[in-house]
Protein backbone atom coordinates (compact mmCIF):
# COMPACT_ATOMS: atom_id res chain seq x y z
CA UNK A 1 0.00 0.00 0.00
CA UNK A 2 1.09 3.20 -0.66
CA UNK A 3 -0.76 5.27 2.05
CA UNK A 4 -0.33 9.02 2.31
CA UNK A 5 -3.50 9.94 4.51
CA UNK A 6 -5.71 8.11 7.49
CA UNK A 7 -8.78 8.89 8.17
CA UNK A 8 -10.86 7.58 11.46
CA UNK A 9 -14.03 7.62 12.77
CA UNK A 10 -14.26 8.61 16.32
CA UNK A 11 -17.42 6.88 17.90
CA UNK A 12 -17.04 3.15 17.70
CA UNK A 13 -13.87 3.10 16.24
CA UNK A 14 -10.63 5.20 16.98
CA UNK A 15 -12.83 5.35 20.48
CA UNK A 16 -12.48 3.65 23.50
CA UNK A 17 -16.47 2.07 24.57
CA UNK A 18 -16.17 4.78 26.82
CA UNK A 19 -16.95 7.53 23.10
CA UNK A 20 -13.77 9.32 25.15
CA UNK A 21 -10.55 7.63 25.18
CA UNK A 22 -7.75 6.87 22.61
CA UNK A 23 -6.13 3.60 23.52
CA UNK A 24 -2.80 3.75 23.29
CA UNK A 25 -2.03 1.57 21.24
CA UNK A 26 -3.92 3.41 18.43
CA UNK A 27 -2.26 7.01 19.98
CA UNK A 28 0.95 5.45 18.83
CA UNK A 29 0.23 3.62 15.82
CA UNK A 30 -0.99 6.83 14.30
CA UNK A 31 1.65 8.94 15.65
CA UNK A 32 4.32 6.91 14.21
CA UNK A 33 2.38 6.80 10.84
CA UNK A 34 2.49 10.60 11.06
CA UNK A 35 6.42 10.33 11.99
CA UNK A 36 6.75 8.89 8.26
CA UNK A 37 4.75 11.21 6.57
CA UNK A 38 1.58 10.28 6.78
CA UNK A 39 -1.37 12.48 7.73
CA UNK A 40 -3.82 11.84 10.14
CA UNK A 41 -7.56 12.83 10.00
CA UNK A 42 -10.27 12.77 12.15
CA UNK A 43 -12.94 12.44 10.34
CA UNK A 44 -16.29 12.76 12.48
CA UNK A 45 -20.17 13.68 12.98
CA UNK A 46 -19.21 15.73 15.37
CA UNK A 47 -17.76 19.33 15.05
CA UNK A 48 -14.89 20.85 16.49
CA UNK A 49 -16.40 22.20 20.07
CA UNK A 50 -17.51 18.85 21.14
CA UNK A 51 -14.17 16.80 20.02
CA UNK A 52 -11.83 18.90 21.89
CA UNK A 53 -11.04 16.54 24.75
CA UNK A 54 -9.98 13.28 21.92
CA UNK A 55 -7.66 15.89 19.85
CA UNK A 56 -5.79 16.77 23.33
CA UNK A 57 -4.77 12.75 23.16
CA UNK A 58 -3.85 13.21 19.95
CA UNK A 59 -2.19 16.56 19.30
CA UNK A 60 0.00 15.71 16.20
CA UNK A 61 -3.18 14.62 14.02
CA UNK A 62 -3.62 17.64 11.49
CA UNK A 63 -7.03 17.73 9.94
CA UNK A 64 -10.14 17.27 10.87
CA UNK A 65 -13.36 16.42 8.84
CA UNK A 66 -16.11 17.00 10.60
CA UNK A 67 -20.02 17.76 10.86
CA UNK A 68 -20.41 14.44 8.57
CA UNK A 69 -18.54 16.18 5.88
CA UNK A 70 -19.77 19.62 5.48
CA UNK A 71 -16.96 21.18 6.70
CA UNK A 72 -13.15 20.24 7.25
CA UNK A 73 -10.15 22.29 9.27
CA UNK A 74 -7.06 22.79 9.79
CA UNK A 75 -6.50 22.14 13.73
CA UNK A 76 -5.55 24.75 15.41
CA UNK A 77 -6.21 27.26 12.82
CA UNK A 78 -10.53 26.53 13.98
CA UNK A 79 -11.56 28.62 10.43
CA UNK A 80 -13.06 26.19 8.07
CA UNK A 81 -11.38 25.12 4.58
CA UNK A 82 -14.72 25.15 3.00
CA UNK A 83 -18.58 24.58 4.26
CA UNK A 84 -21.45 22.63 2.42
CA UNK A 85 -24.00 23.58 4.64
CA UNK A 86 -27.88 23.94 5.32
CA UNK A 87 -29.29 27.11 4.21
CA UNK A 88 -31.27 28.95 7.16
CA UNK A 89 -34.91 28.61 5.82
CA UNK A 90 -34.77 25.48 5.54
CA UNK A 91 -32.93 24.12 8.67
CA UNK A 92 -35.50 26.53 10.41
CA UNK A 93 -38.29 24.69 8.59
CA UNK A 94 -36.62 21.05 9.82
CA UNK A 95 -36.15 22.19 13.73
CA UNK A 96 -39.62 23.26 13.91
CA UNK A 97 -40.30 19.86 13.05
CA UNK A 98 -37.68 17.95 15.65
CA UNK A 99 -39.31 20.42 18.11
CA UNK A 100 -42.92 19.49 17.34
CA UNK A 101 -41.93 15.44 17.99
CA UNK A 102 -40.10 16.09 21.11
CA UNK A 103 -36.32 15.92 19.92
CA UNK A 104 -33.04 17.30 21.63
CA UNK A 105 -31.24 18.69 19.01
CA UNK A 106 -27.93 20.92 18.53
CA UNK A 107 -26.83 23.28 15.69
CA UNK A 108 -23.50 22.69 14.49
CA UNK A 109 -22.16 26.23 12.82
CA UNK A 110 -17.95 27.82 12.04
CA UNK A 111 -17.35 24.42 13.85
CA UNK A 112 -19.54 24.49 17.61
CA UNK A 113 -22.25 23.47 18.98
CA UNK A 114 -25.60 24.96 19.76
CA UNK A 115 -28.54 24.47 21.83
CA UNK A 116 -31.20 26.28 23.21
CA UNK A 117 -31.00 26.21 27.59
CA UNK A 118 -34.22 24.58 28.20
CA UNK A 119 -33.16 21.90 25.54
CA UNK A 120 -29.55 21.70 27.01
CA UNK A 121 -31.28 21.07 30.61
CA UNK A 122 -32.82 17.54 29.14
CA UNK A 123 -29.59 16.50 27.15
CA UNK A 124 -30.04 12.62 26.99
CA UNK A 125 -29.49 9.64 25.24
CA UNK A 126 -30.45 6.29 27.16
CA UNK A 127 -28.05 4.18 25.08
CA UNK A 128 -25.14 6.37 26.26
CA UNK A 129 -23.26 6.93 29.21
CA UNK A 130 -23.64 9.88 31.37
CA UNK A 131 -19.32 10.67 31.46
CA UNK A 132 -20.06 10.84 27.56
CA UNK A 133 -23.07 12.89 27.42
CA UNK A 134 -21.07 14.92 30.26
CA UNK A 135 -18.54 15.32 27.81
CA UNK A 136 -20.27 16.20 25.09
CA UNK A 137 -22.14 18.89 27.20
CA UNK A 138 -19.45 20.38 28.03
CA UNK A 139 -18.74 21.54 24.58
CA UNK A 140 -22.03 22.84 23.55
CA UNK A 141 -22.81 26.51 23.57
CA UNK A 142 -26.22 27.68 25.34
CA UNK A 143 -28.09 30.16 23.90
CA UNK A 144 -32.03 31.21 24.16
CA UNK A 145 -32.94 31.16 20.82
CA UNK A 146 -31.00 29.94 17.88
CA UNK A 147 -33.02 30.55 15.09
CA UNK A 148 -32.57 34.26 16.37
CA UNK A 149 -28.81 33.81 17.53
CA UNK A 150 -28.35 32.31 13.89
CA UNK A 151 -29.99 34.23 11.91
CA UNK A 152 -29.53 33.77 8.23
CA UNK A 153 -26.43 31.82 8.91
CA UNK A 154 -25.83 28.51 6.70
CA UNK A 155 -25.01 25.59 9.16
CA UNK A 156 -23.32 22.98 9.13
CA UNK A 157 -25.76 19.94 10.33
CA UNK A 158 -28.54 19.63 12.77
CA UNK A 159 -28.24 16.51 15.40
CA UNK A 160 -30.62 15.22 17.34
CA UNK A 161 -28.80 13.00 20.16
CA UNK A 162 -32.34 11.43 20.96
CA UNK A 163 -35.81 11.62 20.20
CA UNK A 164 -38.55 9.71 22.37
CA UNK A 165 -39.35 6.11 20.75
CA UNK A 166 -42.77 7.09 20.41
CA UNK A 167 -41.92 9.69 18.19
CA UNK A 168 -39.34 8.16 15.98
CA UNK A 169 -41.96 6.90 13.33
CA UNK A 170 -43.64 10.50 12.46
CA UNK A 171 -40.09 12.24 12.89
CA UNK A 172 -38.68 10.54 9.98
CA UNK A 173 -41.66 10.35 8.23
CA UNK A 174 -41.98 14.25 7.83
CA UNK A 175 -37.88 14.89 7.63
CA UNK A 176 -37.81 12.46 4.46
CA UNK A 177 -40.31 14.60 2.48
CA UNK A 178 -37.17 16.92 2.49
CA UNK A 179 -35.81 14.81 -0.88
CA UNK A 180 -32.77 16.89 -0.82
CA UNK A 181 -31.29 16.31 2.85
CA UNK A 182 -28.87 13.63 3.79
CA UNK A 183 -29.76 11.25 6.87
CA UNK A 184 -27.81 8.96 9.10
CA UNK A 185 -27.27 7.76 12.58
CA UNK A 186 -24.13 7.45 14.25
CA UNK A 187 -25.16 5.65 17.57
CA UNK A 188 -29.01 4.55 18.81
CA UNK A 189 -31.62 7.12 19.30
CA UNK A 190 -29.85 9.77 16.99
CA UNK A 191 -30.58 11.67 13.56
CA UNK A 192 -27.91 13.64 12.05
CA UNK A 193 -28.77 15.90 9.14
CA UNK A 194 -27.24 17.64 6.65
CA UNK A 195 -27.42 18.84 2.99
CA UNK A 196 -28.26 16.15 0.17
CA UNK A 197 -25.02 15.05 -1.33
CA UNK A 198 -23.02 16.04 1.48
CA UNK A 199 -21.29 13.12 3.42
CA UNK A 200 -18.04 12.43 5.32
CA UNK A 201 -16.56 10.91 1.60
CA UNK A 202 -17.65 14.24 -0.26
CA UNK A 203 -16.09 16.29 3.16
CA UNK A 204 -12.87 13.91 2.78
CA UNK A 205 -12.36 13.68 -0.98
CA UNK A 206 -12.63 18.13 -0.79
CA UNK A 207 -9.58 18.18 1.52
CA UNK A 208 -7.58 15.55 -0.10
CA UNK A 209 -8.05 17.39 -3.23
CA UNK A 210 -6.97 20.43 -1.44
CA UNK A 211 -3.75 18.71 -0.20
CA UNK A 212 -3.53 16.91 -3.72
CA UNK A 213 -4.53 13.37 -2.36
CA UNK A 214 -6.01 10.50 -4.32
CA UNK A 215 -8.49 8.22 -3.08
CA UNK A 216 -5.91 5.41 -3.38
CA UNK A 217 -3.44 6.83 -1.28
CA UNK A 218 -6.08 6.88 1.30
CA UNK A 219 -6.67 4.67 4.39
CA UNK A 220 -10.10 5.33 5.85
CA UNK A 221 -11.56 3.74 9.25
CA UNK A 222 -15.45 3.99 10.22
CA UNK A 223 -18.38 2.01 11.65
CA UNK A 224 -21.84 3.25 11.75
CA UNK A 225 -23.63 4.27 7.93
CA UNK A 226 -22.91 8.33 8.44
CA UNK A 227 -19.42 6.50 7.44
CA UNK A 228 -20.58 4.49 4.36
CA UNK A 229 -19.73 7.14 2.20
CA UNK A 230 -16.51 7.12 3.13
CA UNK A 231 -15.50 3.84 3.04
CA UNK A 232 -16.96 3.58 -0.66
CA UNK A 233 -14.72 6.64 -1.54
CA UNK A 234 -11.18 5.74 0.05
CA UNK A 235 -8.83 3.09 -1.98
CA UNK A 236 -8.04 1.65 1.59
CA UNK A 237 -11.15 1.10 3.71
CA UNK A 238 -11.63 -1.02 7.03
CA UNK A 239 -14.77 -1.21 8.72
CA UNK A 240 -14.26 -2.56 12.45
CA UNK A 241 -15.10 -5.48 13.54
CA UNK A 242 -18.09 -4.27 15.70
CA UNK A 243 -19.76 -2.65 12.21
CA UNK A 244 -23.34 -3.70 11.26
CA UNK A 245 -22.77 -5.89 7.82
CA UNK A 246 -24.36 -3.23 6.30
CA UNK A 247 -21.60 -1.11 6.77
CA UNK A 248 -18.74 -3.80 6.40
CA UNK A 249 -20.14 -4.47 2.59
CA UNK A 250 -19.18 -0.69 1.74
CA UNK A 251 -15.24 -1.16 2.89
CA UNK A 252 -12.97 -3.20 1.49
CA UNK A 253 -11.47 -4.41 4.15
CA UNK A 254 -12.66 -5.76 8.13
CA UNK A 255 -10.77 -4.75 10.78
CA UNK A 256 -10.44 -5.34 14.32
CA UNK A 257 -13.21 -4.19 16.55
CA UNK A 258 -12.42 -0.87 18.38
CA UNK A 259 -12.15 -2.45 22.01
CA UNK A 260 -9.04 -4.23 20.55
CA UNK A 261 -7.72 -1.60 18.98
CA UNK A 262 -8.35 -2.22 15.54
CA UNK A 263 -7.45 1.22 13.60
CA UNK A 264 -3.93 0.31 15.34
CA UNK A 265 -3.55 -3.23 13.88
CA UNK A 266 -4.50 -1.96 10.33
CA UNK A 267 -2.14 0.66 10.85
CA UNK A 268 0.76 -1.29 11.86
CA UNK A 269 0.28 -4.07 9.63
CA UNK A 270 -0.05 -1.93 6.21
CA UNK A 271 1.33 0.82 7.10
CA UNK A 272 4.12 0.72 9.92
CA UNK A 273 5.37 -2.66 8.71
CA UNK A 274 9.29 -3.16 7.22
CA UNK A 275 9.16 -3.21 3.79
Amino acid sequence: MSIRLIAVDLDGTFLREDHITVSQRNIQAIKLAAEKGVIPVIASGRTLSIMRNVIKQVPFIQYAVISNGASALEIGVDKPMFVDGIPYEKWVKICNIMQKNYSIYEIFYNTKSYMEKDMLSQYKNPYLTKEFLEDLKSGITACDNFKEDLKGCTIEKISSIYTPEEFCDSLEKEILQYQDMEITTSVPGNMELNMGGVNKGTGLKRLCDILKIQANEVMAFGDADNDCAMLQWAGYSFAMGNASEEVKKCAKYIADTNINDGVAKAIETYVLREE
